[in-house]
């Protein structure tokens, strides 16, 4: 049985921006803009999150939005439907894990991939990835776009 783990990065997804996301074949950067919740519980902006993987095997960007993250399937699991999680036991790397065994008989996915969600306001991605390393910049928005594209090109196969 799947299991979401909340994941406390020290931030969360500004609730009015959704993903900026960029990939090929097998190598994905997203970035979106941050808050962090102060003690008084207030958030303040926390800059542009960046994250990238040189093994994603799937990502999807869609429904459900903010208004029905709550109806997501995730939510008997833990998801709480505006945090970044991390789901354990993922029931999407099972399927494609089964869907491959036919072809290759020893794909273990579920020891070498992780399934993580990021809900914004209009949209839910969820990314399945080997590595998934991220970090905070106060960069501007266009000067992180052309690092984005930059780096998807230098990662190419």
């Amino acid at each position: 049985m799947a299991k979401v783990i909340i994941m406390d990065l020290g931030f969360r997804a500004e609730s009015v921006t959704d993903p900026l996301i960029i990939s090929d074949a097998s190598n994905l950067t997203f970035c979106f803009l941050t808050v962090s919740p102060k003690d008084d519980g207030v958030c303040e902006n926390s800059g542009l999150a960046i994250f990238r993987s040189k093994s994603c095997l799937i990502y999807k960007s869609g429904y459900p939005n903010d208004e029905a993250s709550l109806c997501s399937p995730l939510v008997a699991t833990g998801f709480d439907g505006f945090s970044i999680s991390k789901v354990i036991d993922s029931d999407w790397v099972k399927e494609i894990e089964g869907q491959n065994s036919k072809k290759w008989p020893n794909t273990n996915y579920s020891n070498r991939f992780s399934h993580w969600v990021f809900p914004f306001k209009d949209t839910t991605l969820e990314v399945i990835a080997a590595d998934l390393e991220w970090e905070l910049t106060e960069k501007p928005y266009s000067e992180v776009q052309i690092e984005m594209v930059s780096w998807i090109n230098d990662n190419e196969y």
